[in-house]
């Protein structure tokens, strides 16, 4: 049996090289590049809404097996508890079809302190 492929990846830490070549990987299994920028979308967590998060999240891959969507700083904005059970409520509906990776340019625990978004993955 194969296992799953996850649907949310979190990525953190300083080094951008690594963090760069993952997703330029994920953008490869995409195939066909002419249909894949159809499929990919980047986002910015520090000024976009939630609702336009969510579209991207939940929309349907066009003509592929999956989508993709990147967001940079996506906890930019999630500064109350609504807000993170908003944000991880949305994450548990993410649609099989996407693959929305998650990219904080910091490590997200330190020491014995780990972070909320770390507890949930």
């Amino acid at each position: 049996m194969s296992k799953p492929t996850p649907v949310v990846y979190v990525l953190h830490g300083e080094d951008e090289y690594k963090i760069t070549q993952f997703v330029a990987g994920m953008q490869n299994e995409l195939g066909d590049s002419a249909l894949s920028g159809m499929n990919i979308t980047r986002l910015d967590g520090r000024s976009i809404s939630f609702e336009e998060l969510e579209t991207a999240a939940c929309t349907l891959p066009f003509l592929a097996s999956h989508r993709l969507v990147v967001v940079t700083h996506p906890i930019a904005k999630m500064t109350t508890d609504p807000a993170k059970e908003r944000f991880l409520n949305l994450l548990n509906r993410v649609p099989d079809a996407v693959r929305l990776v998650l990219v904080e340019y910091q490590a997200l625990s330190s020491g014995n302190k780990v972070h909320w978004l770390l507890k949930w993955s």
